[in-house]
């Protein structure tokens, strides 16, 4: 019986060799390939015009887990992209046809060969003037172009995402070669300041468009009271300009709470119409032969410290980003001018203190505290001007005043005169000649001169890119 076991198992091995020793494919378990298998092979889209694109995509899978290599090709037209990828973007040639596109995957053994056509016909392409929309806080619509570049009827319909936009009109079908322009009009109603994207969809069947629209809504001027009242003015362990320190009295008066911003100053100058003179660095914007701003650009590592008010067809714009960045490179004039437009005021000297300190002599608007990263801009640690009100309420003032300290100094109505402080002695004659107060220290400014006590001074007619203002009644 053993006998006959050994013999029948000596015959399977020997039926073994010989079948292993002829022409037929040896499969050994864990050695065998499979060659790679194309399940899905596509073009998107499918029908496209002269000279137009098509995304085709190949998918295909290996039971091996070999690594895979695509090559494309095509019997006419050109690759744009990718013909070594499982994608590749295909330009069609400047006839109509079918045309054959083709792609290989190989696996390093075997390939799999896939065709896929594409048909080259008669469509709708459509085509919108701008890739983008910039808006400025100035400009409430922008117009558009469509255009049907195709040989047959295009069916559009414009889709703004946000509530904010609207378009008009909203849809349409433009003919081959036909053109419409488009109105977009945008709503600030009910925005609180900041920085908006909107899109606004064009959907086709000559293919789908997206326009983006920039919006900076600027912040709305807010004024807080203070009351009347003592302080006390100057410091003792401060300059020698500082002292001696002093009780004064106010009565009751309105101080901005934010710094006049880029954007209500360019307003306040599309309302007055003043004279503008373009120098080669700089341009000069006067009224009645007196300089009100500096248009004076200067750009650190993409951003405009310097002014970023444009004169641009006769208007004054404001560059992106910087509505709500204090107006900078302003005069004491200009900053009187404005104050006037509105029905305001500068503050006095004695008046910013107060706003700044309160009436417990404060070292900073926000206490005694060493100055930080969290209640100011300064020491030029950002290395540019940040958004009114980007530090409140770490870094506000006893009353709720923002930025009294860095980010730009602050003109005051006051001469520069030593103390004590009389508002009766001259110094708040608007006419006269001298140097006027500056307070609050700026951007770029050292932690010392954010102290609410400490005093500069410069020419009215100083152009400087940390100079701005704010306004009182």
């Amino acid at each position: 019986m053993k006998r006959n076991i050994l013999f029948l198992f000596w015959l399977s091995c020997t039926a073994a060799l010989f079948r292993c020793s002829s022409d037929e494919p040896t499969f050994v378990s864990g050695g065998s390939n499979t060659p790679p298998e194309i399940v899905a092979l596509s073009a998107t889209p499918p029908l496209i015009g002269r000279r137009q694109t098509t995304t085709l995509l190949v998918q295909a899978i290996d039971q091996d887990n070999d690594a895979l290599r695509y090559a494309w090709s095509a019997s006419a037209g050109v690759f744009l992209q990718g013909t070594d990828r499982k994608y590749a973007l295909w330009q069609a040639p400047d006839a109509l046809g079918r045309y054959e596109c083709q792609v290989k995957v190989d696996d390093g053994t075997e390939t799999a060969i896939g065709k896929i056509v594409v048909e080259v016909a008669p469509v709708a392409i459509l085509q919108v003037s701008h890739d983008a929309l910039d808006y400025s806080y100035t400009e409430s619509e922008r117009v558009l172009t469509l255009e049907n570049k195709g040989a047959v009827d295009l069916h559009w319909q414009a889709e703004p995402v946000q509530p904010w936009l609207q378009a008009n009109p909203s849809q349409g079908v433009l003919a081959a070669a036909e053109q419409r322009q488009v109105h977009i009009t945008l709503s600030r109603a009910g925005l609180a300041a900041g920085e908006y994207t909107g899109i606004v969809g064009f959907r086709s069947d000559g293919g789908d468009r997206d326009v983006a629209v920039y919006l900076d809504v600027p912040i709305t001027p807010t004024m807080l009271q203070i009351p009347a009242g003592n302080f006390t003015m100057g410091s003792q362990d401060g300059a020698s300009d500082e002292r001696p320190v002093h009780t004064i009295h106010l009565e009751a008066f309105w101080m901005d709470r934010y710094e006049v911003t880029n954007a209500q100053f360019a307003d306040f100058l599309n309302q007055l119409h003043p004279t503008v003179v373009r120098h080669p660095a700089y341009t000069a914007v006067s009224k009645d032969g007196v300089t009100l701003i500096y248009l004076y650009p200067i750009y650190r590592e993409g951003r405009n410290v310097g002014c970023p008010i444009l004169y641009v067809d006769g208007r004054f714009e404001v560059e992106r980003h910087e509505a709500n960045t204090p107006a900078r490179f302003v005069t004491w004039h200009g900053a009187f001018a404005f104050a006037r437009f509105y029905g305001k005021r500068l503050p006095t000297e004695a008046e910013w203190e107060k706003a700044a300190r309160g009436t417990n002599a404060a070292l900073y608007p926000w206490g005694e505290a060493a100055p930080t990263r969290w209640y100011s801009n300064y020491d030029d640690r950002l290395g540019y001007l940040t958004r009114v009100g980007s530090y409140s309420p770490l870094g506000d003032s006893p009353y709720g005043c923002a930025d009294m300290a860095g980010n730009v100094w602050e003109w005051c109505s006051s001469l520069y005169r030593p103390y004590p402080y009389q508002a009766t002695d001259g110094r708040e004659d608007a006419a006269a000649k001298g140097y006027r107060v500056l307070r609050g220290g700026a951007w770029d400014s050292p932690s010392i001169n954010l102290r609410t006590s400490l005093r500069s001074f410069q020419d009215p007619l100083y152009q400087h890119p940390s100079f701005g203002f704010r306004c009182a009644k």
